[in-house]
């Protein structure tokens, strides 16, 4: 038997196995202030929640829906793509963008949009590079940003409710900054089949090779399965099988070294 609360602000979500225990929660809850009952957790701050015996899936079908609204993209032509494939942004080139409030704007809602689609988190970390000083090249991706989430709208991530593994499954582009030469890391965490956590962010210092950038890419990996093991064990939850990371550099493969993995395989070989 246990019990857990998610707390936000003045939103909270209580999940438990008994639902005598639950309710003895909402009703000593309502001895110290005012609450009221929503019964079974469907809407969470944006997210759209689908709960069955069997599974959970999460999405953010109505907030993408009015970020479209907002910029009138309810009525283009969608796009199979996030972004133009081979497409290089620089900070200084094109004109100004008249204004970079709404782009600033923009960016922050398409973040919090990548809580739930995750092949957004390197598009939008790309231009979150330029938020000090936007330029039109820019605001161009971002709309074909928006006209790939109009093509998706209804996409999110799916939790079986039987999970028994940890995969890890890391990468790095080598110098792809065209206004820094830094390379930019990418990540995803799986347990089992599901989709748990997901990065992009850009290394602080250059990477001299290839093989660098990916070794840093895979040491920074490593502390998220270690910390979801002492989140998931708060939660009384015992993930026994080893994790694997994955990367598809044979040389960063071959200087990597920890005592967490077991193994570390190349997705190539």
């Amino acid at each position: 038997m246990d019990l857990n609360l998610l707390i936000y602000v003045d939103d909270i979500t209580l999940m438990s196995s008994d639902a005598t225990l639950s309710t003895t929660i909402k009703d000593f809850l309502e001895t110290k202030f005012r609450i009221k009952d929503l019964s079974s957790l469907k809407y969470f701050l944006g997210m759209e929640v689908g709960c069955s015996q069997t599974s959970i899936q999460l999405s953010q079908h109505k907030y993408a829906l009015e970020i479209l609204s907002e910029t009138d993209i309810l009525a283009s032509k969608p796009s199979p793509l996030p972004v133009e494939p081979n497409i290089k942004l620089k900070k200084n080139e094109g004109e100004v963008f008249p204004d970079p409030a709404l782009y600033r704007k923009l960016v922050g809602k398409l973040l919090y949009l990548t809580n739930t689609l995750s092949d957004l988190s390197y598009n939008i970390n790309l231009l979150s590079q330029f938020m000090e000083n936007p330029r039109v090249p820019h605001y161009d991706a971002i709309i074909k940003v928006l006209k790939y989430v109009k093509n998706t709208p209804r996409q999110g991530i799916f939790f079986p409710a039987s999970s028994t593994m940890e995969l890890v499954y890391s990468d790095a582009n080598w110098a792809n900054c065209p206004n820094t030469c830094r390379s930019t890391t990418t990540f995803c965490v799986f347990i089992d089949n599901s989709l748990v956590s997901w990065k992009s962010n850009k290394h602080n210092t250059i990477s001299r090779s290839c093989a660098e950038s990916k070794y840093r890419a895979m040491v920074v990996v490593v502390c998220k399965p270690t910390w979801f093991r002492y989140l998931l064990s708060d939660l009384c939850i015992t993930i026994k099988t080893p994790a694997t990371l994955y990367c598809d550099n044979t040389a960063a493969l071959n200087i990597f070294a920890s005592p967490f993995f077991t193994s570390a395989q190349s997705i190539l070989s």
